[in-house]
């Protein structure tokens, strides 16, 4: 029998070097993986890190694409690049917000630096504009609120299953977690929504209502 399987370990001391069989065969082992859609890494603590810069590099992709159309029509004028950005560009800058909540700022910097050059080419201009032009010329949200809301929504759907639901299991699992310490998806929410203003208490679950007010001051 031929296993054809791949494993993506967490992140472990060097001269731990574990080693994995299924009927005899070793389960190879690679540094990152993914499973649906979502890039597993074991190159760092956070196994989610990987994804930042997949998302980058389709969103800078989908940018580029985007762009290319000008060597046909000429300059696209700024209500139809918003469009093409907001079809093309912004799915792949707020992937997995959901999965990944923001709580390293070095991980959501690639995905604010993609927006803002995709921005200004649209508006035309420098580097050395006020950030602030970018969003308030075009109506659009920053990224990082924007997938804050996406994360916060989700925390919302997940505390409105029922309780016996594998969904609401994991989320009480993450919370004991941050409860002990650890890192979980649950610590990285809080932290995430904290950094734009929001709320969400750590040493309990929230309520719907608090939600609520969680996404107003976002």
């Amino acid at each position: 029998m031929f296993i054809q399987a791949r494993i993506v370990l967490g992140h472990r001391a060097r001269h731990v070097n574990p080693v994995i069989t299924v009927a005899g065969q070793v389960v190879p082992r690679r540094d990152g993986e993914k499973y649906v859609g979502i890039t597993l890494s074991s190159r760092s603590p956070r196994m989610l890190s990987g994804q930042y810069p997949a998302q980058q590099s389709k969103a800078r992709t989908a940018s580029i694409i985007s762009f290319a159309a000008e060597s046909v029509t000429g300059s696209l004028p700024v209500e139809t690049a918003i469009m093409l950005y907001k079809a093309r560009v912004d799915p792949c800058l707020i992937g997995s917000a959901d999965v990944c909540p923001d709580a390293i700022d070095s991980h959501v910097a690639l995905l604010e630096k993609e927006q803002r050059r995709h921005l200004r080419r649209i508006l035309g201009l420098g580097r050395r504009c006020a950030t602030v032009s970018l969003f308030s010329e075009t109506g659009l949200w920053p990224i990082r609120p924007r997938r804050a809301l996406l994360c916060v929504d989700y925390l919302s759907y997940l505390i409105g299953r029922d309780h016996d639901s594998l969904t609401s299991a994991a989320l009480r699992d993450s919370r004991n977690l941050h409860d002990s310490g650890l890192l979980s998806w649950y610590g990285d929410a809080c932290a995430a929504a904290g950094k734009v203003g929001g709320h969400i208490p750590s040493m309990r679950l929230p309520t719907q209502e608090e939600i609520v007010f969680c996404k107003e001051q976002i």
